[in-house]
């Protein structure tokens, strides 16, 4: 079995968390001893299907980025809530000139993320439940249990229902479709002790396969193919790359330069230094890319040598160095425990790092600076934050302690 995890989202807030392993069994257990558990796997975590829209929408031929940014629009009508509160998500092609798209509250989002964050565990996927279903070209599936109903209608479409609305919802839903669209076939997972009969519509021109699988759904569910037909609800401002890359890129080639100058000048690994030279030579350009972000205004003639030059000036500016890497790590962990938030820019000098960040708003700000020096190891000043449309743009300085 691949080496997946599957956490499901709780639909309220609480201590457990089912989850689904490399054994294939489904466990309810404390929300820390599942974060342990799954510490070197990849984590999906399964929501709701209630909290997730899941829509095929006529795509105007642009760029996924113009996609993106259009998405809401295209959606407005389809939607009750503000779109300023809605995330939106891009799936694959379903046919020409249709794309997948699923839609869930910015508050959930937050919610999901926070309630993972809070124990450790930082998903690679976030994916409708509706979507790991079963799933068959020109059949629908059903699975239905004592709280709630799931109905996976298409690569990429589907719903979720009460038990008591199966009828109405099946009987309308079917009655939406032309003839050439409707299925040939529904697969029902009964997990009720209720004959699917009775649960169904009149459906004369459709073949019905009732099953009663042995295994938990959450087992059931585990089971689905995350290489097509899902959408990932991480993109973005939640995308792995907004919330990770976004914090290390601006400076990696800073720490990495940093920490191996640290441990020369200790003489702990004159060997791994040797190595580390020849990589610098191997990638002078991309050491010329990150020297012009970190230091700009300044004139680059030989990048390896002035990046040498500066990391020494700066070791002697941060006593050796070492605070002016503690700093980024401690300011850079912190800021990813709070999910939205981008690092735009940094600067150091003279003992103190300058942070430009954009943030949800001016209270997650302040929850920033607490949190960063909740630590007791630094002072953090605010030096200025000026809304931005949806987000907030702040210059944070810091200084050791």
């Amino acid at each position: 079995m691949r080496n997946y995890a599957y956490v499901h989202l709780p639909a309220a807030a609480g201590d457990m968390l089912t989850w689904v392993g490399l054994e294939g069994d489904a466990k309810s257990e404390v929300a820390s001893k599942v974060a342990a558990a799954i510490s070197r796997m990849r984590v999906v975590a399964v929501a709701p299907g209630v909290d997730v829209l899941l829509e095929s929408l006529a795509v105007p031929k642009t760029s996924r980025r113009n996609l993106a940014k259009a998405l809401p629009f295209l959606l407005e009508e389809r939607v009750a809530s503000p779109l300023d509160k809605l995330h939106f998500s891009l799936g694959p092609t379903l046919k020409e000139g249709y794309r997948a798209v699923a839609v869930a509250e910015v508050e959930r989002m937050e919610e999901w993320l926070a309630t993972l964050a809070h124990v450790g565990i930082r998903p690679d996927m976030i994916v409708s439940e509706t979507l790991l279903l079963p799933w068959k070209s020109e059949s629908w599936t059903l699975l239905s249990t004592p709280d709630r109903a799931l109905l996976r209608t298409g690569a990429c479409t589907g719903l979720a229902m009460d038990n008591a609305n199966i009828r109405f919802v099946l009987d309308q839903a079917l009655r939406e479709l032309d003839q050439a669209d409707r299925p040939k076939k529904l697969l029902v997972l009964n997990y009720t002790t209720e004959p699917c009969n009775s649960m169904l519509p009149d459906l004369p021109d459709l073949e019905v396969e009732e099953s009663r699988p042995e295994v938990d759904p959450a087992t059931l569910l585990a089971g689905a193919n995350l290489e097509t037909g899902t959408i990932n609800l991480l993109q973005g401002r939640y995308g792995i790359q907004g919330r990770w890359e976004g914090i290390v890129r601006p400076f990696r080639l800073t720490v990495i330069l940093a920490a191996i100058w640290i441990l020369v000048k200790l003489g702990i690994v004159y060997v791994e230094n040797i190595r580390m030279e020849s990589q610098l030579l191997a990638f002078d350009a991309r050491i010329q890319e990150i020297f012009q972000k970190t230091f700009p205004g300044t004139r680059v003639v030989h990048p390896e040598a002035q990046m040498r030059e500066r990391m020494k000036r700066m070791s002697k500016e941060a006593g050796g160095g070492q605070e002016f890497l503690n700093l980024i790590v401690q300011a850079g962990s912190t800021i990813m425990d709070f999910p939205g938030t981008v690092l735009e820019r940094i600067r150091y000098q003279d003992g103190l790092l300058d942070l430009y960040i954009r943030i949800r708003d001016l209270e997650q700000l302040n929850k920033l600076k607490q949190a960063m020096e909740a630590s007791g190891r630094m002072q953090v000043n605010i030096r200025s934050a000026v809304k931005q449309g949806e987000s907030v743009e702040s210059h944070l300085q810091i200084k050791g302690l």
